[in-house]
Formats: C-alpha cells, sequence, structure tokens
C-alpha cells in the first residue's frame, strides 16, 4: 500500500486516522508516530493546541493503510525480542534492581539537598552495587535499561545513576580498574549532587530559562564540588571529576573555560556518559532522541569539544552492543539491525518482513526509536 503524510489541523482529524510524527505539546510527547487516534485523543489534542499542525498518513489509493498502529507494537516483546530466556529473566531483575536503586537515590539526594552533608557510606555502597551486581550483567542488556523511558520528575535520580554506570563502563573499556574505577563511579554517581541546592522551580522549568537562571543552574558544578571538597575520606580526585564535567576540551566549557589536558579523566569520561544520557531521555523542558542520532551527535563534537579518546571508546563498544536491536521507523515499521557503519551510525542496514533496507539510501526513512 501507498501512502504519503499529510498535515492536518486538530478539528479535521478523524478516530482511526495514524500519525505519522510524534506529536509533541508544550516539550512534551504525548503520542509516539504510528498511534491510531480515538476520538478521545482528538478531544484532547483540540482542547490542548487547537491550531496545532498533526501529521497523518494518507493512502495513495483505495483500502485500509498497510500500517500498524503504535499500540500493536507492544514494546515488552520487542524490549527483550533478541535475548534467550535466560537473559530475559536476567534484564527483567535488572530492571526492577534499576529502579529500586532509584527510588534509594532519591531519598540520599533528598537528605543532601537538608545538610549538604554525604554519608560516604552510602557513596561506597551504591558505587560498589554498580561495579560489581551492575557489572555481572552483559554490556547489552545494561545499555537496554539505560535507555528505557524515565519519569520526568525523577530525571535527576534515574540520571545520576545512568552517568554513574555509563561511566563505569567506558572506564572499563578504557582500561581503568581498581582503585580508579572505583574513584571514577563515586564522582559520577554524585555529578549533579549540586543540583540538590538549586530552586527547584527553576530546576524543573519547562520553558526557556533566564540568563540568571541559566547562570544559577550552572552554579551546581562549583556546588557539587563543595559538598564533596568538605566530606571527609572522599579522594580529591572524586571533588575534581565533579567540578569539571562540564568543562570542554576547546575551553568553552564551564565553570573554569579550561582546555585539553587540565581537564581532569575522571571529568571527560562523565561528561560523555551525562552528554549520551541526557539527549536520551525526557526532561521538562524537551523530549528524548533517537540514540543513533545522540550517538552521531557525539561524533561530530568528538573532537573539539569532548575527548576523542573517551567518545572513541564508547562509540565502538555501543555501535557493537546495538547489532541486532530492533528499532521503529517513521513509517511505523519494525526492523532490526543487521549492520551498522560508524560513520554513519544513524542509518544502519536494517530488515523489516524479510527485506533488507539501507537507510543511507532512502532519505525518506529514518529511525525514531529503539525497541
Amino acid at each position: 500500500m501507498k501512502y504519503t503524510v499529510e498535515k492536518l489541523l486538530p478539528n479535521d482529524l478523524k478516530p482511526d486516522m495514524i500519525l505519522a510524527h510524534n506529536l509533541v505539546i508544550d516539550n512534551v510527547k504525548l503520542l509516539v508516530a504510528g498511534a491510531k487516534l480515538t476520538q478521545t485523543m482528538i478531544n484532547k489534542i483540540i482542547s490542548l493546541q487547537p491550531f496545532m499542525d498533526v501529521y497523518i498518513y494518507k493512502a495513495l489509493e483505495k483500502g485500509a493503510l498497510n500500517i500498524k498502529p503504535a499500540e500493536v507494537y507492544d514494546k515488552e516483546s520487542y524490549k527483550y525480542a533478541n535475548l534467550s530466556e535466560g537473559r530475559r529473566v536476567k534484564a527483567q531483575e535488572l530492571e526492577k534492581s534499576i529502579d529500586n536503586f532509584s527510588r534509594e537515590m532519591k531519598g540520599v539526594f533528598k537528605s543532601i539537598s537538608i545538610d549538604e552533608k554525604i554519608d560516604v557510606e552510602d557513596v561506597r555502597k551504591y558505587s560498589k552495587t554498580i561495579i560489581e551486581e551492575f557489572g555481572e550483567y552483559d554490556y547489552d542488556i545494561l545499555i537496554k535499561n539505560l535507555l528505557f523511558d524515565k519519569g520526568v520528575d525523577e530525571y535527576l535520580y534515574r540520571h545520576s545513576i545512568n552517568v554513574s554506570i555509563l561511566s563505569t563502563m567506558i572506564g572499563k573499556w578504557m582500561g581503568i580498574d581498581g582503585r580508579d574505577l572505583l574513584l571514577l563511579t563515586y564522582s559520577a554517581l554524585l555529578h549533579d549532587v549540586g543540583k540538590t541546592l538549586i530552586d527547584s522551580q527553576i530546576l524543573n522549568k519547562p520553558s526557556a530559562l533566564t540568563k540568571k537562571e541559566y547562570d544559577e543552574i550552572k552554579k551546581h558544578c562549583e556546588y557539587g564540588y563543595k559538598i564533596v571538597k568538605n566530606t571527609k575520606f572522599l579522594d580529591p580526585s572524586v571533588a575534581m571529576g565533579i567540578l569539571m564535567h562540564h568543562e570542554r576540551i576547546d575551553g568553552s566549557g564551564y565553570p573554569l573555560g579550561i582546555k585539553g589536558e587540565k581537564i581532569h579523566k575522571f571529568a571527560k569520561i562523565i561528561a560523555v556518559a551525562d552528554e549520551f544520557d541526557a539527549m536520551t531521555s525526557n526532561k521538562v523542558y524537551s523530549s528524548k532522541k533517537s540514540p543513533f542520532l545522540c550517538l552521531e551527535e557525539l561524533q561530530s563534537v568528538a573532537w573539539n569539544k569532548l575527548d576523542g579518546g573517551v567518545c572513541a571508546a564508547f562509540l565502538k563498544h555501543l555501535t557493537t552492543i546495538y547489532m541486532g536491536e530492533y528499532v521503529r521507523l517513521n513509517n511505523g515499521k519494525v526492523g532490526k539491525i543487521i549492520k551498522l557503519d560508524m560513520f554513519n551510525i544513524s542509518r544502519p542496514l536494517i530488515n523489516i518482513d524479510e527485506e533488507f533496507i539501507d537507510l543511507k539510501t532512502r532519505s525518506d526513512l529514518y529511525i525514531e526509536e529503539l525497541l
């Protein structure tokens, strides 16, 4: 069935129409491409944004559109589709563990916001969990869990966990081990602890920040550094990683504006993990991006903003991990990644219904979501 994409106003929508693009209102993704509209959905869209453009699929010949609605794609069935039964069970266990871990971290951060003190035993315990317990899982299972949808309200806590797991993985790939790996994990877990001292109304503001508000947000590096520096029995390298994780190789970062080798090695690793997780997460002020587009963005800034060696290690391993994963395209169809090109990460060779499609040759198609 051939089809095209048509732009309509909400009042022109009809039940059973299928969305061609994600429906985003006030930076919140309400419906995903491929969703079949109901009258209730249409009424909601009209009440929220009566004059917005809504993109739907339109058949070019008689008959029903040959596009599965997004609801048919039970994400749970694709989430672990390429795993054996035993590994699927492990992945589900990990998902629960990370959710519980996130709730515990919320308590830790709330406590720090009250008295600006860190319980070193908590940091040691959680860091050992990341290295030892989570480290037992295969990297593809870990990465998949990190990319699951995270509640906007829980972003700070889940983001801290994700960045610490990603940083630990990168550290291992770069040959860091022993005490240094533990200290790196400490630093990554606490990299945003300074945000506990920032007004939540600024931190969770859904609209654009004023210059004054943005300047206050940027102070979280210094706030976190001071909290950790004043904590006994934490190595100074932990505080340095926190202070410098927004510094950039070309000197365009903050708070010090330093360049290259002056930036602590922990901060260089945390910077890559932080950027990737932020881009692949839903936040109050932006929706997440496809992890493939995120990898391309990292690749494009690797040589003048982020550390090239850290990015190279990260990109090399993640492209290997994504092989065999299922993705949903902008036309609603689901395919399996067969081959990834390091120089064109977002446009791999995929298999859909036993047909091989090279996205490098199909400008009309792109990956919307990793399933």
